[in-house]
């Protein structure tokens, strides 16, 4: 190849596309590829951006499934526009290469999980009735049709044939009947078993789905390739973990990010700090840090004086009546 051709399906974000400007960076940073790197991409774009190629494209509103329609409509234009490779990287504003990766990382199919496992999986999942309903109505679909029906919809990054793309969209009809298409595509064309993400001792995608601290965060990162998150995890912890991971402004970008990445983390931080403060629960010391409290107390509880202490009493009262 002597492009490695990237597509981006996007509507614009907060920040003006702050998340973008770091997965951008992430590409830049560890996407080893001995040649150019394009970004494709479609919809919207940030005032900030350069050097990609921008597909224009109206976002769809207004229909059942508006936001799965609208990612496939923008993808079908991608694969109906000449200059893109015959096989191109599928990735989004929120999947970010933490390490260095190169094409056959990208191309290794995953799974969640194995397929007869997955009513069990879904149940669980924490996502909205849409995205599950989706979910069931695609593995159903796989089943009727005598195929596999592991669930690849990982987000993660994932390499799509356009050919393969465009057949698949027109034979499924997904214009008007949504599926989700991660699923619907490597079950159709894929005959090797994928790495599934759940087994014990896979490592390849970092999903944070809970709150977590910045320390908690990079412990984590170690030998993961991709990192996602869902929507409500994007906090300040997390952009301090993406600034920590990519300090470096990349050629996509048109302006000096720095003194806004620096106020931005600063306002986050301080609205995360305010949020933490309003609870009467929460003790935060001068660092700005969630102290834990236990029954057994501690000498940083003790140094925040009366606050602390009554803290640590009322912690401590609480345990001795459930013992």
């Amino acid at each position: 190849m002597k492009s490695l051709d990237i597509v981006i399906p996007y509507i614009l974000g907060p920040e003006d596309g702050l998340e973008l400007r770091y997965a951008l960076r992430s590409i830049e940073k560890n996407i080893i590829f001995n040649g150019e790197v394009r970004i494709f991409l479609i919809g919207e774009k940030p005032q900030w951006i350069k050097n990609i190629i921008h597909i224009p494209v109206e976002r769809i509103s207004g229909v059942k499934f508006k936001a799965f329609i609208d990612t496939l409509n923008k993808t079908y234009i991608a694969c109906n526009h000449d200059d893109l490779n015959e096989n191109f990287i599928y990735s989004n504003d929120d999947i970010f290469f933490i390490n260095e990766t190169g094409f056959e990382d990208i191309r290794q199919t995953k799974a969640i999980t194995e397929p007869e496992n997955n009513e069990n999986w879904i149940n669980e999942l924490k996502a909205s009735e849409n995205y599950k309903q989706l979910l069931r109505k695609t593995t159903r679909k796989l089943t009727e049709e005598g195929l596999t029906h592991y669930i690849y919809d990982t987000h993660s990054a994932n390499v799509f044939n356009k050919k393969k793309f465009l057949e698949l969209y027109e034979k499924y009809n997904c214009k008007a009947e949504p599926y989700l298409f991660n699923t619907l595509y490597f079950n159709n064309f894929t005959s090797k078993a994928p790495l599934i993400l759940n087994a014990d001792g896979a490592s390849m995608h970092l999903g944070i789905y809970k709150n977590e601290s910045f320390e908690s965060l990079k412990a984590k990162i170690k030998n993961q390739i991709f990192l996602n998150y869902d929507v409500a995890r994007f906090d300040a912890d997390m952009i301090k973990l993406l600034d920590y991971l990519f300090p470096e402004s990349s050629k996509y970008e048109n302006d000096d990010f720095t003194p806004f990445v620096k106020k931005k983390l600063n306002k986050v931080s301080q609205a995360h700090l305010d949020k933490l403060k309003s609870s009467s629960k929460n003790i935060i010391d001068p660092q700005g840090n969630l102290v834990k409290i236990t029954k057994e107390g501690s000498l940083g509880l003790l140094a925040l004086g009366a606050k602390g202490l009554i803290a640590w009493r009322q912690v401590r009262e609480s345990s001795t009546q459930k013992d």
